[in-house]
């Protein structure tokens, strides 16, 4: 295709246009677009794994049976996944104007686009640097470009302008450098365009929520025209529509060049601008939404401005990153003040109670048991070395003396010794047994109230010594943890009550999950009557943000400072709390309303099922002696 040789005045009307509008103190960002899409960045994340699911069937033992299909994704199999492609990224030093090109045409037959990187190079004495979009500049943000520049060509159609518009947009938006508050102007060149095609170039990116638009057009006076326009709501309430557009400043050609017959700024647009529009509310992906949506609408509320909530029908989560936007093909630009601030820790099953007939074994350790069994033994022979040296009766056998020794243990009354050396032995020993009942019984009736639990998992060296599987509902909790070799026995599960199943399904599990969380998900299961508990465990603790990401920069900065104020104040905090545990704060290892009945224990034949093996065991070796006598 012959391109045809434009005007060079393109290049002065540009340059005043930036001195006029835009902000001197920022970068000025050029594209060249000329019939093909610019292509995008590529995804960040690279999704390897695929989802599987397993059937669960978790019988709880005095509360419910669970029965559900719970999909998971297993990453046993990839020992080394890469967070991130293998994109190249260089950072380029420089100080105001950024120029982006995409183009098929050759750069040295671009005159338009080369006279305008002359005069910006003249007039405003800036460095020029000239990279393809695709490339990632370091130290380029959105908020230190201050304007843009699209460079569209007239042979093209509508269609094809806002396609090849789009493609800029993704690639400035998949980098971070789409600022919504700049100055955006569009220059037709190539020929004389009509107020038409200027109305339905701002109204294209009033739809993608971008409103400070100028459009440069060459009319058939051969005079440049700068259109603007302003809001208009329409019949539903959406503020993204641009009526007629009003000639905003106008190019007069002359002996010198050029100038604007005017000195007009572009209209102003402001939060207020939006009052009594409607938004739509929308959530991707995830965590729970209810809590977000009613504390975004009441903020809104005090801006007088309505959400559509159509969609909160599907919601059955609590809450989420909220994401507010109109329909546009852009996504977010912006996240803000986070709604709520969610702690993860990492969770274990809690240890086994110690069943209540082993209380007497637990009262002494083995130790203990066979210096007192030995120490029966010994006093039983000191009885009787004593007898015989003093000839007493009831004492000159060894059988009678280990009976009396066991007496005094168990409070019989016995015989006492005539001789006064016998008798300061046996008070002494009936002090040592009167100090080991009194302990053995105060620990027996602790443990039959609160037997203690068996040795628990408290660090997460533990649990990843003894090989527990890891459960968490988002992926990036792995590689914050883990980097990017993942070690085996890590699943990503869907839903927090999921992960709550399978910890209970399976003893040897770990998940990594929020408290408010796991505590909702926890009353929602078996009606709260779940025996096990969980316990979360010491380190690699973190904190997950819940934002509300508005894609329009004008409503977003007013809506930061109202919910800052609801931060100070503590309503989000409250917000949540009445939502996740609205009978009060409860520890994970007490779940449910506290019950002042389970703190006692009726004493039943299982609680002495020891004291009875102690008794059948006593009355059998009683059984040997008598007929070893017969």
């Amino acid at each position: 295709m012959k391109i045809p040789r434009l005007d060079e005045n393109y290049a002065e009307v540009i340059a005043a246009t930036c001195r006029l509008y835009c902000n001197s103190t920022k970068d000025i960002a050029v594209f060249s677009i000329s019939g093909t899409t610019s292509q995008d960045l590529p995804e960040s994340i690279n999704a390897i794994s695929t989802y599987k699911n397993i059937s669960i069937t978790a019988h709880l033992p005095k509360s419910c049976t669970v029965s559900k299909l719970i999909n998971y994704i297993d990453y046993d199999n990839y020992k080394n996944v890469k967070v991130f492609n293998d994109f190249q990224s260089k950072k380029y030093s420089f100080r105001h104007v950024n120029l982006f090109v995409e183009s098929k045409y050759n750069r040295e037959k671009d005159i338009v686009f080369n006279n305008i990187c002359k005069k910006l190079n003249l007039i405003f004495e800036w460095p020029i640097i000239i990279k393809p979009v695709t490339i990632l500049f370091g130290e380029t943000t959105e908020k230190t470009i201050g304007c843009y520049i699209f460079i569209l060509r007239l042979e093209n159609s509508f269609v094809q302008m806002s396609v090849q518009l789009l493609g800029v947009l993704l690639s400035l938006m998949n980098k971070g450098l789409l600022n919504g508050r700049a100055t955006y102007i569009v220059l037709l060149a190539g020929g004389t365009a009509t107020r038409t095609l200027a109305q339905r170039l701002l109204q294209y990116f009033a739809f993608q929520e971008i409103f400070n638009i100028i459009v440069l057009i060459q009319d058939t006076f051969g005079d440049f025209v700068l259109y603007s326009g302003t809001l208009h709501t329409n019949s539903k309430g959406y503020c993204r529509y641009i009526g007629t557009p009003v000639v905003l400043n106008k190019w007069e050609i002359n002996k010198y060049g050029g100038s604007f017959v005017r000195n007009k700024t572009n209209f102003p647009i402001n939060s207020s601008s939006f009052q009594g529009c409607l938004l739509i509310a929308n959530s991707r992906k995830t965590l729970k939404t209810n809590i977000s949506l009613e504390l975004v609408k009441d903020v809104f509320k005090k801006m007088n401005i309505k959400i559509a909530d159509e969609m909160t029908k599907a919601w059955n989560d609590m809450y989420t990153r909220l994401i507010i936007d109109p329909g546009s093909f852009l996504e977010i630009r912006e996240m803000h003040t986070p709604l709520f601030i969610l702690p993860y820790s990492w969770y274990v099953r809690q240890a086994d109670a110690y069943p209540r007939w082993a209380g007497i074994t637990r009262v002494f350790d083995t130790y203990v048991w066979v210096a007192l069994t030995l120490s029966i033994f010994l006093t039983s022979l000191i009885f009787w070395i004593l007898a015989l040296i003093f000839k007493l009766k009831g004492y000159d056998k060894l059988l009678y003396c280990m009976l009396n020794s066991w007496g005094v243990i168990i409070n019989i009354g016995i015989t006492i010794p005539g001789k006064m050396a016998m008798r300061w032995f046996f008070l002494s020993w009936i002090i040592f047994c009167m100090g080991v009942n009194t302990i053995f019984q105060t620990f027996f009736i602790s443990y039959m109230i609160d037997p203690g639990r068996l040795h628990q998992i408290d660090t997460f060296d533990e649990v990843n010594y003894l090989g527990y599987e890891l459960l968490s509902t988002q992926i990036e909790n792995f590689f914050y943890i883990f980097g990017e070799k993942l070690r085996p026995g890590l699943k990503q599960v869907l839903r927090e009550q999921d992960a709550i199943i399978l910890s209970l399904y399976n003893s040897k599990t770990s998940l990594f999950i929020n408290e408010q969380l796991l505590m909702r998900s926890y009353y929602e299961l078996c009606g709260n009557n779940i025996t096990y508990k969980l316990h979360k465990i010491r380190g690699y603790e973190s904190s997950t943000y819940v934002y509300v990401g508005i894609s329009n920069p004008y409503v977003s900065e007013k809506f930061s400072q109202i919910l800052g104020i609801y931060f100070q104040s503590g309503i989000p905090n409250l917000l949540l709390n009445s939502n996740c545990d609205p009978k009060g704060t409860l520890s994970l290892t007490r779940q449910g309303q506290i019950n002042l009945a389970d703190e006692y224990v009726t004493m039943s034949l299982s609680n002495l099922q020891s004291a009875f093996y102690v008794f059948i065991f006593m009355n059998c070796f009683a059984t040997f002696i008598f007929l070893c006598e017969i």
